[in-house]
């Protein structure tokens, strides 16, 4: 697993031009192992790394049971830790949004401030393979155009600064193979189980119904999220060869006069 790790971040060129990354770490399957694939890669990437960790205070005890056990995850391997804390429920009704918005929202804010604040080059988060197909799913459902079902790419530059993915190549399955062969024990967020979020329903039914189908249905979708990227990109390379920046400027500017 680590090898291929390794083969991954360099074929894709994940860590190229960095030398201090932030992880973002929950204390599940996906973002332990992320952490751990990291710690055992730093000198081979050159990489200095803090984790982090943003308690929701939406689980009550085992929210902060969370906090705790990815602390002394940290500490444990000698890397430092550095934890937050926010009110999704009020930020999300004074906000009017849901739930899920609002607890991505305050996350990666946090993150944002300590990555600045550090000084750091990147956010590392663990999206994988299955986050991927069913980000994927979801935006089908819902109607959204070529641009719309682009995967998420292993660097993106974005408000937060850049944010770095290094395993869209690997499944769920695999990543918690890997915790249980280096005896992690990750926390459990039953949240994840209940059918009321559009994403779990996805997750816990849609998708092993259309497996029945496809049983290669996490890698068709994730190639399509990949192929529709490319063609995204190249669309909008292309438009900016024909009106670059600048003259479409001076051209809406002309049109206002």
């Amino acid at each position: 697993m680590l090898k291929r790790f390794i083969d991954v971040c360099a074929a894709e060129k994940i860590f190229d031009g960095l030398s201090s990354v932030l992880i973002a770490v929950s204390g599940g399957a996906d973002s332990l192992a992320l952490a751990q694939l990291m710690i055992n890669s730093r000198r081979r990437f050159k990489l200095g790394i803090v984790i982090a960790h943003f308690e929701h205070g939406l689980r009550g005890k085992d929210s902060l049971d969370d906090a705790a056990f990815v602390k002394n995850f940290a500490e444990e391997r000698g890397i430092k830790f550095i934890g937050g804390r926010g009110d999704v429920k009020n930020f999300a009704a004074e906000n009017k949004i849901s739930i899920e918005t609002a607890a991505r929202i305050l996350r990666y804010e946090f993150l944002s401030d300590v990555r600045r604040d550090l000084n750091f080059d990147a956010i590392a988060l663990a999206h994988h393979a299955d986050d991927q197909a069913e980000t994927i799913l979801m935006r089908l459902l819902r109607g959204a155009t070529s641009t719309g079902l682009s995967a998420m790419k292993f660097r993106t530059l974005s408000e937060h600064g850049l944010l770095i993915r290094p395993l869209l190549r690997f499944r769920k399955a695999e990543l918690e193979n890997f915790c249980r062969e280096k005896n992690l024990s990750p926390r459990l967020d039953a949240t994840n189980f209940e059918p009321d979020a559009t994403r779990n329903r996805i997750r816990l039914e849609l998708i092993p119904t259309l497996e029945k189908f496809n049983p290669a249905l996490i890698a068709t979708l994730c190639r399509l999220g990949e192929v529709t990227a490319e063609e995204s990109d190249f669309i909008a390379a292309q438009a900016e060869k024909i009106f670059p920046p600048s003259s479409a400027a001076m051209h809406l500017s002309a049109q206002n006069f």
